[in-house]
């Protein structure tokens, strides 16, 4: 029987998405899963547990990376966003856990990420054997799309 995850995002759902992945792995046995898809931030939650690192993943979040340095609203008088998304890539997934194309590419799990295409305003599905650079499409997957 093939398993299936989907994990829908936000800043405060990606916590309930560990949360239940760790739920599923540690008191539930589930060793193997065949597809994960997420968007937003849970794509980053789904993407370190395709690689077998979600431990890591939840020790940078609760340990490394000042929780009010990402989601603040004292960030908006500093002249950041809201949601610093270009401080959570910096500092997870290219300084602290780096997110590998080659590991993610060579993961026995699918990976699926959609997202909105500015010109068409239509979903695009990306996996985790597209020739994009994962980091880019992390990205992307966090920032919502506002047609100018």
């Amino acid at each position: 029987m093939k398993v299936s995850i989907v994990a829908e995002g936000g800043v405060a759902r990606h916590s309930y998405v560990y949360g239940v992945l760790d739920a599923l792995r540690s008191h539930f046995g589930l060793k193997k899963v065949d597809y994960l898809a997420a968007s937003s931030v849970s794509f980053a939650t789904l993407a370190y547990y395709a690689l077998g690192r979600s431990d890591d993943y939840y020790y940078i979040l609760t340990k490394i990376v000042p929780k009010d340095r990402v989601v603040n609203f004292k960030n908006l008088i500093k002249k950041h966003p809201y949601v610093d998304i270009d401080f959570l890539i910096r500092e997870v997934a290219k300084k602290h856990l780096v997110l590998n194309n080659k590991d993610l590419v060579a993961s026995k799990t699918k990976l699926i990420v959609p997202l909105t295409n500015m010109e068409t305003g239509r979903a695009e599905y990306f996996d985790n054997k597209s020739k994009f650079n994962f980091v880019d499409i992390f990205k992307a997957s966090m920032t919502f799309p506002i047609p100018i």
